[in-house]
């Protein structure tokens, strides 16, 4: 329940496997949930275990080293007892676009809730509503889309599922739990959340591509074709200007684990 914010300048790249240093100071059994960049200017929208937002400028958030472990959230949110903030979103700059933008939430058992953004751009000093999860659910994702992008969700066991964000209707109400994401098998969940642009491409037309784009990818990278796309495994003959385009549409899934490990994966790779 401790935040903080950090100059950017502080942090320097480092090579892979390199020992890092310190971020965030921790308590024993705390880690850090969340983390990104933003300028002093950009508002921030908390989401709460108890289904409330809470609105805050980053310039009021409290300023420290890496060696500190911030400022607890309750001494500057109107938090009830037990209540947490389970979700964190920072919001556009720029508030003329906030019309043309929507929120997708979602929820530790698989459901999914699509909403206006400027639904929750007023929000008072003791927050509003902004879902009410069921009991033992709760918010482990909230993200900025577009009826451009798509969702994909993740869940504990490694499985993945990806969706149009129009597939989930906007929703008029803030009280709702919205609908299914993902199917869950029995003792999963869902723990991640992202927002990818969409691209029309075929399983034949992302193994030609990938055949094409080989020499500017790492030697050790193995790219597997979807069977359960397309069981041909052809490769389609694909011209030099749909290659180009694909190319400068290309996202990166990058998925870390709780033990350290991480892989960096096309977008194209997950249909």
């Amino acid at each position: 329940g401790y935040i903080k914010r950090v100059p950017l300048s502080i942090y320097r790249a480092q090579n892979r496997g390199g020992k890092g240093r310190s971020g965030m100071s921790t308590r024993d059994e705390d880690f850090v949930t969340r983390l990104f960049v933003a300028s002093t200017h950009t508002p921030v929208l908390f989401f709460s275990s108890r289904g409330q937002v809470y609105k805050e400028k980053v310039w009021r958030l409290p300023q420290g080293d890496p060696r500190t472990k911030g400022r607890a959230l309750i001494n500057m949110l109107p938090l009830e007892a037990g209540e947490t903030i389970t979700s964190v979103m920072a919001l556009p700059e720029d508030e003329r676009d906030w019309d043309k933008l929507d929120v997708m939430f979602a929820t530790k058992s698989g459901g999914v809730r699509r909403n206006k953004l400027s639904d929750f751009t007023q929000v008072n000093r003791n927050g509003k509503i902004a879902m009410k999860p069921d009991e033992g659910d709760g918010i482990i994702g909230v993200q900025i889309c577009t009826e451009d992008d798509d969702v994909l969700l993740t869940t504990a066991n490694g499985q993945c599922v990806r969706f149009r964000t129009t597939d989930v209707r906007v929703f008029k109400g803030r009280d709702s739990t919205g609908v299914r994401g993902v199917d869950l098998k029995d003792g999963d969940s869902v723990i991640g959340m992202g927002v990818l642009r969409h691209v029309e491409v075929t399983p034949a037309e992302a193994r030609a591509y990938f055949k094409w784009d080989a020499g500017s990818r790492d030697a050790s990278e193995e790219v597997e074709a979807d069977a359960e796309a397309d069981d041909t495994g052809e490769v389609a003959d694909v011209p030099f200007e749909r290659l180009m385009l694909l190319k400068t549409q290309e996202q990166f899934i990058l998925t870390v684990t709780s033990t350290g490990l991480g892989k960096r994966a096309s977008s194209y790779e997950y249909r």
